[in-house]
């Protein structure tokens, strides 16, 4: 095998690689490394390669760089599985320049999870189901850690919304699972409480 050939075989053996590894991500505590591939105007990856190939989103945020994040997130705008786990006091840190991304129209996520409420200012007090990365969700795992945590009347509103899982902290699960099921979509057919006992 001659020089080119091998180099030929090792970029046809990258290429069919990335969009395997590539397809989800998990984004740490350090998340540089990553936010450098993904961010980089120069680079042996196609434009949108990010954009096109990343399907599943994971962030783990120990008080990263929101700015880092939200930039990730720009460049793998068509995730189908987005989960965002926060271990920050929700009541005092917010993520403004997350939140910014998260109502981008050219996010469609089709599965979410949170570990907390973060799509909008700690400010906030209501948490309603009318944000718009929640149009197109199907699979949706949320938190339930304060009485009144969410508007459960804006729940009907997710007309795609086949599965839901809560988080329940500290609550009778039985009442949070009456005040959900009477604003429940037609369309669900799974609702699932875990007991949580961070």
């Amino acid at each position: 095998m001659t020089s080119v050939d091998q180099s030929m075989h090792w970029y046809q053996s990258r290429c069919s690689a990335e969009p395997i590894i590539y397809r989800d991500i998990s984004v740490d505590v350090d998340a540089r490394c990553l936010h450098r591939t993904v961010t980089t105007a120069i680079s042996t990856k196609p434009p949108d390669c990010f954009a096109l190939r990343v399907r599943g989103l994971f962030f783990r945020i120990y008080g990263m760089d929101d700015q880092m994040a939200a930039e990730i997130l720009e460049k793998c705008r068509s995730v189908r599985y987005l989960a965002i786990w926060s271990y920050v006091d929700p009541h005092r840190d917010s993520f403004p320049n997350l939140q910014a991304a998260l109502t981008s129209r050219a996010l469609s996520p089709v599965q979410m999870s949170l570990s907390q409420f973060i799509l909008n200012p700690c400010a906030v007090t209501s948490r309603s189901f009318t944000h718009p990365i929640l149009a197109h969700i199907t699979h949706l795992d949320i938190p339930y850690q304060e009485k009144g945590d969410w508007d459960w009347a804006s729940l009907e509103l997710l007309r795609s919304l086949t599965h839901l899982s809560i988080d329940v902290y500290h609550w009778d699960p039985a009442q949070v699972a009456r005040d959900a099921v009477q604003w429940c979509p037609n369309g669900l057919r799974v609702l699932a409480l875990c007991l949580s006992c961070d």
